[in-house]
């Protein structure tokens, strides 16, 4: 009887044994580890380390518009941007669900619609009175803290087609947003200085919305057509109208 090659085996499947307690205990660590950070409160940015500009001019935000996670994100109160980056109104609950669901809110201004969940990175876009909703995907999940709802600095561009770009300047970051409006004259100004056939922006809010995805509908003489930030042609002028669909990034052409 080979006890010795029993002892070995033994001893064998007792260190498989330790090996797989030790990979369970260490996996169950890393889960709790993972949900307390996530649970963990996010605290109120430091006066003067984030500066917030809206269009170039700098918002005096109150202490909780700006919130910083565990691993430095930065959220933005959605009920505090609202009103400056696009003339949106805050509600509380879904949009056309006549309810106050904490879990819920959306922002209108005079075009659209825009849905928020809490612990989602899934948001709607619709139209005033509408009741097709189209689903976009954040980066981030949205967040609540004391009672505010709060979006990943990040995921601004995409839910209110408005560019972010964080600038370090010394020991503070300045979160710069710019609007459409904003935008359009910026761009305008670039096209009256190009010394090119004169173009004239789209007025329409949803070719407006295109900007923010570097592109840029114009009409030269009548007729429609598309270029990038740099004024470069991505669609030639010869079409008598034009609609941007921002959820299929697609242009809609007409000749009528």
């Amino acid at each position: 009887m080979d006890l010795l090659g029993q002892e070995v085996k033994d001893k064998n499947k007792g260190k498989k044994k330790m090996i797989l307690a030790l990979l369970i205990t260490c996996t169950v660590l890393l889960v709790i580890l993972i949900t307390v950070m996530m649970i963990l409160p996010k605290k109120p940015a430091a006066a003067g380390q984030y500066i917030l500009n809206i269009d170039g001019t700098a918002v005096q935000p109150s202490p909780d518009t700006i919130l910083i996670d565990t691993v430095g994100n930065v959220y933005i109160s959605i009920k505090d941007i609202a009103n400056p980056i696009g003339s949106y109104t805050y509600f509380d609950g879904g949009y056309q669900q006549y309810n106050q669901d904490k879990n819920e809110c959306y922002v209108r201004d005079a075009n659209q619609v825009i849905g928020f969940s809490i612990n989602s990175n899934k948001i709607y876009k619709t139209k005033l009175g509408s009741m097709v909703y189209q689903p976009y995907t954040l980066k981030s999940n949205i967040i609540s803290q004391n009672g505010k709802v709060y979006i990943n600095a990040q995921d601004i561009e995409l839910a209110f087609n408005t560019p972010v770009n964080f600038v370090q300047n010394g020991s503070n970051v300045e979160i710069n947003i710019s609007t459409i409006n904003s935008l359009v004259q910026t761009y305008t100004a670039q096209m009256t200085g190009s010394g090119a056939q004169q173009m004239t922006i789209s007025t329409d809010y949803n070719n407006q919305k295109a900007i923010s995805y570097g592109m840029i509908v114009q009409s030269v003489g009548g007729k429609y057509g598309v270029v990038d930030t740099n004024l470069t042609t991505i669609i030639g002028n010869k079409y008598s109208s034009m609609t941007f669909d921002e959820y299929t990034r697609e242009f809609h052409c007409y000749n009528r």
